[in-house]
């Protein structure tokens, strides 16, 4: 009761991706995650020893694919619940814990994308005097 005027429990379907963008588009959102479970799968199997972080990062995407997967063979549609009632998200869409770590596993993939870039990018200029 507590966190009612920020979070509320209600309960949504949903026929499309996270947030409830792209909606009834069919079999494409049962075809999709299968691909990028596999490729997750893969990429996983293909990590040298010592990156964590990175399987941590894939862990959480391949759970929420996984999970909304799940959700999409079973009812037809995704079970959305998390409803946000705060600035600035007064009039975020509901979601799911499924959506929450897929979008947390997707960041966290860019930004490490990202410092691996600009790490290599000053090793570089190192290695060339500059």
């Amino acid at each position: 009761p507590w966190l009612a005027p920020i979070v509320r429990v209600t309960y949504v379907t949903n026929t499309g991706v996270a947030f409830g963008l792209f909606q009834n588009l069919g079999n494409f959102f049962i075809i999709v995650p299968i691909v990028v479970i596999g490729l997750i799968l893969f990429f996983h199997h293909q990590l040298p020893d010592g990156q964590r972080l990175m399987r941590l990062v894939l862990g959480l995407a391949l759970g929420g694919a996984t999970g909304n997967l799940i959700d999409r063979l079973r009812f037809g549609s995704v079970v959305d619940f998390i409803d946000c009632n705060f600035w600035p998200l007064r009039e975020w869409p509901v979601f799911n814990l499924a959506d929450t770590s897929i979008v947390t596993g997707v960041a966290l993939l860019v930004l490490m994308l990202v410092w691996e870039e600009r790490r290599e990018r000053y090793k570089q200029q190192a290695a060339e005097g500059g």
